[in-house]
């Protein structure tokens, strides 16, 4: 009986002991708590720019850089004429960049906004009316005088005279009884002088190195007298033809022609040498009768006449409200276009470059969102849309466009071969 009792209590022992081990909880392993990485760093996007307003006298201009949502980048004034590294933190490339500047004098805000730009090296002129012309980094010059002999008869007596950079343009003096033609001017190192008779529709270019001396007219070379063919019913207002005597140097130019010049009127809407000049810069505008602007340039080693204009029919828009401005390219697609916009006192003038492909755009929302400290106290809820302008240059992109327009290194350059704009008042 004691033997029994004994294995049943051992037997009990054993088989409850191996139970209560089976039914111990395991140890639930700990989780490594996730550590949140520090966010990195937006990357740096620097550039280098200089806002050049239309009046000297301004000296300081608001830069305005945005995200193309609208975020406002930078936000600063600057002095004008001078060029400027700035630096703004963002994943992106591109921007909407706005000059805003103000004139004491007359009292009116100035505005120039450039939409999905990256405006690196930029010179940012407040127009773009007068790009093509040159603006050379003229030598230092002296006062010269320059002799014309055996002068064939003249008989108006007109004659055009220009030299090497631009300077020394205008009319000359003839004296019919020594057949002499004198001439004062402005010489440089490398100068070239041009004398063109109209009436004989001869030409004389030379290469001139004295201070005081003579050019025999014994023999000339023929003008060349044209007649532009465009659209039926455009006025001419403005005809420039610039012409480069040395090859690939754009600096030194002569001005061959300009309609502004009573002494070069004549049944003709241009005359010009067609020998010893490598390259013709040709600049002209139109109008018709509602206003509309016509532009042609060019750029090419002879002389076009036949010009064909960017007209009306290239586009379409269909809003041009303050908050919706929706315009169509009909034709081809532009370079860009621009819109123009002033306010009922012409106190503000806006003008906005924009892409082919930003088709639509909400200037009301664009402006408010830049809260600019020039603005204050300005009304632009009626700002109104005055002028529409369509470019097309060349097969250049938009950003290219103005990388050539505005880069200093490139416009001398003289990239841009072939433009047509048109310009659609409103």
């Amino acid at each position: 009986m004691k033997h029994s009792l004994l294995f049943t209590l051992v037997f009990t022992i054993l088989f409850f002991g191996c139970d209560g081990e089976k039914e111990q909880p395991q140890p639930i392993p700990i989780q490594p708590v996730p550590v949140k990485e520090a966010p990195q760093p937006l990357p740096d996007f620097q550039f280098s720019l200089k806002v050049m307003p239309s009046y000297a006298s301004i000296e300081e201009a608001e830069l305005i850089v945005s995200e193309q949502g609208g975020k406002v980048l930078l936000d600063t004034l600057v002095s004008t004429f001078r060029e400027h590294t700035l630096k703004v933190r963002t994943l992106e490339k591109h921007f909407l960049v706005t000059t805003v500047s103000y004139n004491k004098s007359t009292d009116i805000i100035e505005m120039y906004s450039y939409l999905q730009v990256s405006p690196n090296n930029w010179e940012l002129l407040p127009n773009d009316r007068f790009r093509y012309l040159n603006q050379p980094n003229s030598p230092s010059s002296e006062r010269a005088k320059l002799n014309y002999v055996n002068t064939p008869y003249i008989p108006d007596g007109t004659s055009y005279f220009a030299s090497s950079f631009g300077s020394g343009s205008g009319s000359s003096m003839y004296d019919y009884a020594s057949s002499t033609i004198e001439q004062e001017y402005e010489k440089h190192s490398s100068n070239f002088t041009y004398l063109v008779i109209p009436s004989r529709q001869l030409f004389k270019i030379k290469e001139v190195q004295s201070n005081d001396a003579s050019v025999d007219l014994t023999e000339m070379n023929s003008a060349q007298k044209s007649l532009f063919k465009t659209t039926p019913n455009l006025k001419k207002l403005g005809v420039n033809l610039f012409g480069y005597p040395i090859a690939d140097d754009y600096n030194n130019f002569l001005w061959l022609y300009s309609s502004s010049i009573p002494e070069l009127h004549g049944r003709f809407d241009i005359i010009y040498p067609t020998s010893q000049i490598h390259q013709y810069k040709l600049a002209t505008t139109w109008t018709d009768a509602t206003s509309n602007l016509y532009e042609y340039y060019s750029l090419a080693d002879s002389v076009p006449t036949h010009l064909a204009f960017i007209d009306d029919s290239f586009l379409k828009v269909n809003s041009r409200s303050f908050d919706n401005l929706d315009v169509q390219f009909l034709k081809d697609q532009p370079t860009y276009y621009a819109s123009t916009w002033m306010d009922d006192e012409s106190k503000i003038y806006w003008m906005i470059y924009a892409p082919p492909t930003t088709t639509t755009f909400n200037p009301k929302e664009y402006i408010t969102s830049l809260n600019s400290s020039l603005l204050k106290h300005r009304n632009t809820a009626d700002l109104a849309l005055v002028n529409l302008t369509v470019e097309k240059a060349d097969n250049l992109s938009h950003q290219l466009f103005f990388d050539n327009v505005f880069t200093p290194e490139l416009k001398r350059k003289k990239a841009i071969g072939l433009s047509r704009k048109f310009i659609k008042k409103m």
